[in-house]
């Protein structure tokens, strides 16, 4: 993925490289509309040969170690799939990668991160780019 695109292709299950699962909160219903997964299997994330896990359900978990987890996922360029029911942790988090890690702007990290599904959640990422909050 080109970091400067804000478009997120879509990749044929078969090339996905890793996967990110941003599981809902304890609690939090579904967004409307969302398709039921068939079945749920275990996800191992390797990095430099180890196997990690990117999990957030607060936006307690919008920090440094998750945002970093997610940048060494996409390091390499290869396909990764990152997965959030609403898509909102999903724009959160890319949002921060891309302001903590790829140098972005905050209002560009911000945009990014809204292209991806970023809603509920942006009060959170702008108190941590430093930005005010509207």
């Amino acid at each position: 993925m080109n970091r400067n695109d804000l478009a997120v292709p879509m990749a044929p299950a078969a090339t996905v490289a890793a996967c990110a699962v941003l599981r809902l909160a304890p609690g939090e219903p579904p967004a409307a509309g969302q398709d039921v997964v068939v079945q749920e299997v275990p996800v191992a994330l390797v990095f430099n040969g180890v196997s990690h896990a990117v999990m957030m359900a607060t936006p307690a978990d919008l920090d440094r170690a998750h945002a970093q987890a997610l940048h060494q996922a996409l390091a390499d360029d290869a396909p990764v799939l990152v997965h959030c029911g609403s898509a909102n942790r999903v724009g959160a988090l890319l949002a921060l990668v891309a302001a903590w890690h790829w140098s972005h702007p905050p209002e560009a990290a911000l945009e990014l991160g809204r292209s991806a599904g970023l809603a509920a959640l942006e009060p959170a990422v702008r108190a941590r780019l430093g930005l005010p909050l509207d």
